[in-house]
């Protein structure tokens, strides 16, 4: 993008914020994350979206918009769903122990005994052993967390699947490539496609089942795909 386009869009963004304030004000009572850490991702969402928005296809931005900010903080919370959240004093408190007790193995000082390391920061022990377990119970369920690449024998660049998927769509007609990726990957419903497309309901399921069947068939003569039931 030139600088021109980038602001126009970053015009676009700013006379849209109360869109992923909006979000984020509906999200943040589903679950327990902050309200700011929320409205940054459906910020980074609404971004993400208006540099896709295309208005020659018929969609309102306003609806194509508030699903890209919700589908930013779905994504946000499918990340960490397996990170357990504690309290940023807590998380303040365990950090600033650690600086202390690095900076004195530094110094070539002995290590710090709990009792130390608490009235150095002014808080009672029971409170310094809060935020140490917290801490470590954070990093424990993060490491759970962590899952394997889809294929640990390619990079993104080298995944021949991802390749052969691209290859796959370009051989489907312009509409059946539209439908899968406005309904599967933009998350617009099937009314939505219809009316927008001024076709009947029926034939946009019709149209997304053969583009699906038709994969499928590409995929089953295919070495490098593996179809799931």
């Amino acid at each position: 993008m030139d600088d021109t386009s980038i602001q126009t869009r970053n015009r676009a963004v700013l006379s849209h914020l109360g869109l992923a304030r909006h979000v984020s004000r509906q999200e943040n009572k589903k679950g327990p994350e902050s309200a700011d850490d929320l409205f940054q991702e459906a910020c980074l969402g609404l971004i993400r979206g208006m540099d896709q928005y295309n208005p020659h296809l018929g969609y309102k931005p306003s609806s194509y918009l508030v699903r890209r900010c919700r589908g930013q903080i779905l994504h946000y919370r499918r990340d960490r769903a397996r990170t357990i959240r504690i309290p940023w004093r807590l998380r303040d408190l365990a950090v600033n122990g650690q600086r202390l007790q690095e900076r004195d193995r530094h110094d070539g000082k002995q290590n710090l005994q709990p009792k130390d390391i608490a009235d150095a920061l002014g808080v009672s022990l029971q409170r310094w052993e809060q935020a140490q377990l917290a801490l470590q119970a954070n990093e424990v369920s993060s490491l759970e967390g962590v899952q394997p690449p889809f294929n640990t024998q390619y990079s993104d660049r080298e995944d021949p699947q991802r390749d052969w998927l691209r290859s796959a769509l370009h051989q489907l007609d312009r509409r059946q490539q539209t439908l899968l990726q406005r309904h599967f990957i933009d998350g617009i419903t099937l009314k939505e496609l219809a009316e927008t497309m001024l076709l009947p309901p029926s034939t946009i399921k019709r149209c997304l089942f053969n583009a699906i069947q038709l994969l499928r068939g590409m995929a089953a003569q295919s070495a490098e795909v593996v179809i799931r039931r």
